[in-house]
């Protein structure tokens, strides 16, 4: 098999793994087990009389879950990136074999994934629950409804399909069920934004060190002894990493401390820690969400067994993106607070502290927790969380954070270029050398294409 395929079965998928599908636009394959699990479990159920199972009698006797009826979407179409990782996700979870799908349909999913014809997708919509919406538009294009990305273009599936001379898929009852249930839509989100924000949480140490140096303040090193008097370590791993990107004699004789430092920067170590903290236990849910069966119903073949699966629900997904935003909220407001000290000697950055003001009031009211709610469909749907809500929130809040570092990196270099010849920290100089090298701003750009592209920076560095 080739390097450049992503090999999907039952092993564990590890976040080293999601990152590199995307970064490197890895195709996606499912392995040999897999095909033979999935194939067996179909050819039981294909075996099975209908009267025999009183949840398969449900499932043929109730309507197809109508993916068609999901058509209409609302909100913001789903980025490109999180509809390749719910493919993704879905197939991973398919290649298990508990779910009664035809192995056609997997291989049609994986030709879809592989051949750039992904379906347009929106987070909002009607179906049995809330997140069934987006999973049955993910399924449309099978059957050669709905609209795909296809060749930088949005078109109808009909017409892709007639292009690439594939036929339609034509789904079972219990396919369309398993197809269009699980935690796939949240599980994407999760993942896209933990690869975001591994990236944000390295980017906010440099950039809080830039900060500190540029305002001449100092931080220590924690001291073992009083670590061990504190049994949450939290503050020690930052603290360490921005005590290493200042410590240079020259810095040394540069920030004197002879004035007291603003409790923004005592607190940095300490919210960047909490954020760090909450980022690994989140990653911990979604790993194991991304590696479990959360499709409904699983057949268990070798007991002869079709039973609803209880564990779809997606409440510890919502609850985890939620702290997330939360704690990624508290960084955002130290960076703003930083970058009014920048301000108070560099008169020049009062657009860019207006901007970060704004931000920050955006990021209260979107650190609100969505899954605290939930919607009443029917008698049997009557407790339908909304956890989808808080992937949606939790995305924006990490794109503002995204932005509030980009406006305090614009700040720290031009409090620095407005402060020499001081001289620079070797690792924070290589820094700044790096960023007018590859970001070259003149002064007929705007603050939004300077933010555009020190964002970028933050993205690439």
């Amino acid at each position: 098999m080739s390097y450049n395929y992503l090999p999907l079965d039952r092993k564990w998928l590890h976040f080293q793994q999601v990152k590199n599908l995307l970064d490197y636009n890895q195709l996606v394959s499912i392995t040999f087990d897999a095909h033979e699990r999935i194939l067996a479990c179909s050819e039981w159920l294909d075996n099975q009389s209908i009267e025999s199972n009183k949840y398969l009698r449900q499932i043929e006797q109730s309507p197809v879950p109508s993916l068609t009826s999901n058509l209409v979407g609302i909100g913001d179409e789903v980025p490109i990136d999180i509809v390749k990782l719910m493919l993704m996700l879905k197939i991973k979870s398919l290649s298990y074999g508990y779910s009664g799908v035809h192995i056609e349909t997997v291989k049609r999913l994986m030709e879809m994934y592989n051949n750039g014809v992904l379906p347009v997708i929106y987070p909002e919509g009607a179906g049995r629950g809330i997140s069934d919406s987006a999973l049955s538009q993910l399924a449309l294009p099978l059957t050669g409804m709905g609209q795909v990305h296809f060749r930088g273009k949005i078109r109808k599936s009909s017409k892709v399909l007639e292009e690439l001379d594939w036929q339609p898929v034509k789904l079972s009852s219990l396919e369309a069920y398993a197809l269009s249930s699980g935690t796939h839509f949240i599980s994407a989100y999760g993942m896209f934004i933990l690869k975001q924000t591994e990236q944000l949480l390295k980017a906010a140490d440099v950039i809080a060190a830039l900060t500190f140096n540029a305002c001449g303040y100092t931080i220590k090193d924690n001291d073992e002894e009083i670590d061990g008097l504190n049994n949450n370590k939290g503050g020690k791993n930052t603290a360490s990493i921005i005590f290493k990107f200042l410590n240079s004699p020259e810095s040394a004789a540069h920030n004197t401390g002879i004035n007291r430092q603003p409790y923004s920067f005592d607190s940095t170590p300490k919210l960047h820690d909490v954020a760090k903290e909450s980022f690994d236990c989140v990653l911990n849910t979604f790993l194991k969400a991304i590696n479990s069966v959360s499709e409904s119903p699983v057949i268990l073949s070798k007991k002869n067994l079709v039973v609803d699966n209880e564990n779809i629900n997606p409440d510890s997904l919502s609850l985890a993106l939620d702290m997330l935003s939360i704690c990624m909220t508290n960084l955002l407001h130290v960076s703003e607070r930083r970058i009014s000290q920048l301000a108070r000697d560099n008169k020049n950055l009062g657009a860019i502290l207006l901007a970060a003001a704004s931000i920050v009031s955006e990021n209260k009211q979107l650190s609100s927790p969505a899954s605290v709610d939930f919607v009443y469909l029917d008698d049997i749907n009557d407790f339908v969380h909304v956890g989808h809500r808080a992937a949606i929130k939790c995305l924006q809040v990490v794109n503002n954070v995204e932005k509030i570092l980009g406006l305090e990196l614009l700040s720290g270099t031009k409090t620095n270029e407005f402060k020499r010849p001081v001289h620079q920290p070797p690792f924070l100089e290589q820094l700044l050398s790096k960023f007018r090298q590859q970001i070259q701003m003149s002064e007929e750009d705007t603050l939004q294409d300077d933010l555009m592209k020190a964002m970028e920076f933050i993205r690439l560095y």
